[in-house]
């Protein structure tokens, strides 16, 4: 559906506008997530449902020019279950100086499918921006058993920053519809082995 506001009368002047012609929407909450189209005209040019134009007439106050703030967006976070090292154990082991990779399994849920991930946006380790991420398996397994296919990606261990101590590795990333998830999966960290 269509979601219109007009605020054309501008009075009061608001805190931060230039003038009192200025038009603000405040506490505006958006019912469903989504992709939205911000559409600014002036009175009486509003905008109809296909995002054309209801009028071309110009109003004495439509020259000008004008900046748009949208302040206080804020996308719903996907939490997801994620499996470190699937296969290894409910605590998986991670030697920090290994030049390996550390697989990480995406778990479906009814809320999150892993054929929707934006696989390049994926990061993983100690805080979950690491740039780690190396590639994902082209099969899709259902490690959980749940009928749902999951996802099993691979980061680059000494790029995902773990140290002594850290007790979970962080995955984050967009779905392709732009919202963020995150999951965190146990692990541990083993001790270097000394060169002698």
């Amino acid at each position: 559906g269509v979601i219109e506001w007009n605020d054309d009368g501008g009075y009061p002047l608001d805190p931060g506008s230039n003038s009192p012609l200025d038009s603000r929407l405040t506490n505006v909450r958006l019912p469903v997530t989504g992709a939205y189209m911000v559409g600014v005209s002036s009175y009486p040019r509003h905008f109809r449902a296909d995002g054309t134009l209801r009028s071309n007439a110009l109003g004495p106050n439509s020259n000008g020019t004008y900046t748009l703030l949208i302040s206080g967006i804020s996308t719903s976070m996907v939490h997801i279950n994620i499996d470190v090292k699937p296969g290894s154990g409910e605590t998986a082991p991670i030697n920090p100086k290994s030049k390996g990779v550390i697989p990480v399994a995406l778990l479906s849920n009814a809320q999150f499918d892993t054929a929707e991930v934006n696989q390049q946006t994926l990061r993983f380790g100690a805080q979950g921006d690491e740039s780690s991420w190396l590639r994902c398996s082209k099969d899709d397994p259902d490690l959980n058993a749940d009928g749902k296919p999951d996802l099993v990606c691979h980061f680059n261990t000494q790029a995902a920053g773990f140290e002594p101590g850290d007790i979970a590795g962080i995955l984050t990333g967009n779905l392709n519809d732009g919202r963020r998830f995150e999951g965190r999966g146990m692990l541990k960290v083993v001790p270097v082995k000394r060169q002698y």
